[in-house]
């Protein structure tokens, strides 16, 4: 699937900055060397695929702020950090499906909000 048509990948210059849209103040400067770039996404992959102790909706948290803050993309850092967020729960559903399923019956048989709510 192709979101944008253009090949620009992994930004490669320095200068990109997160500024307030009213202000123009920046508020943020990510990674600006492309080498640092691609070792924290080497790094941020190692977290995504090994397992860990970390409750999922942590997991997630931590993820988006990762990708959000490398900031790897000129454009579309947004929507892709989302779209990680959403592949991770859905691999981790498919891993605890068992769980998954009888939590989900369990909100509707018995209310069980709070353990249905954070399945697994």
């Amino acid at each position: 699937m192709q979101l944008e048509k253009n090949d620009a990948g992994i930004r490669k210059q320095s200068g990109t900055n997160l500024k307030n849209a009213k202000t123009g103040e920046i508020i943020f400067i990510p990674p600006q060397n492309n080498q640092d770039i691609h070792k924290l996404l080497d790094n941020l992959e190692s977290y995504i695929n090994e397992p860990n102790e970390y409750d999922p909706l942590i997991n997630m948290a931590i993820i988006h702020y990762q990708f959000e803050t490398i900031h790897p993309f000129y454009d579309g850092n947004g929507r892709t950090g989302r779209i990680i967020n959403i592949l991770y729960l859905s691999r981790f559903i498919i891993t605890h499906k068992k769980d998954y399923y009888r939590l989900l019956q369990e909100v509707r048989t018995k209310e069980s909000w709070e353990d249905g709510l954070f399945i697994c």
